[in-house]
């Protein structure tokens, strides 16, 4: 695994590097934090050779689609590609409380795995509470609520905090099956 990363950065680099020496404009990368212009660069599909040519809004939903950015802008000025970015805070700390049936360990490898980049995107937060509800209906808690809250600090780093009011377990007593006269009743169970 780690040989594909490593594949996989050199790559890039060597992508990023072939496609600086292509252009006949500067880019400029206005407001990233956290992520370096090199990055921000490799994100974007097919960048133009020729100023001339620039498709701005591909640029806007090509970075857009990654989930990293709050806000995009792209303009021309002075002969230079500018992207305006305004990237989502990152997370500082990953709270749970009132988790009694997971323990934390397993909750925070299903946040990781839906917060690959340590980056605060609620459509992500949404994909893993989703999680959270089926990993939890699946062991028959079907009353199962999640609510979350996020503070920022002076540095726009996010601390979020899950609330888990798990509920009590579902069970089924008993099974009875009306209408019917081709089967038995354990033959029915038996295919329950």
């Amino acid at each position: 695994m780690r040989i594909l990363r490593l594949n996989f950065i050199i790559i890039l680099i060597i992508s990023f590097s072939l496609s600086t020496y292509a252009r006949n404009y500067k880019v400029n990368i206005i407001g990233n934090k956290y992520i370096d212009q090199e990055i921000v660069l490799s994100l974007i599909n097919n960048l133009s050779d020729t100023i001339e040519n620039i498709d701005k809004s591909k640029i806007i939903e090509d970075l857009n689609d990654t989930g990293y950015f709050e806000n995009i802008e792209v303009f021309l000025e002075e002969g230079s590609l500018n992207i305006k970015l305004n990237e989502y805070p990152i997370f500082k700390e990953i709270h749970f409380s009132k988790n009694k049936r997971f323990k934390e360990e397993d909750l925070l490898k299903i946040f990781q795995k839906n917060n690959q980049y340590n980056i605060f995107n609620e459509y992500n937060i949404s994909k893993t509470i989703d999680e959270y509800n089926n990993l939890y209906k699946s062991f028959g808690y079907n009353s199962i609520n999640i609510d979350y809250e996020i503070t920022k600090n002076e540095s726009e780093e996010v601390e979020i905090f899950f609330n888990f009011n798990e509920g009590k377990i579902s069970k089924i007593r008993n099974i009875t099956f009306n209408g019917n006269s081709s089967f038995s009743k354990g033959q029915l169970l038996n295919q329950i």
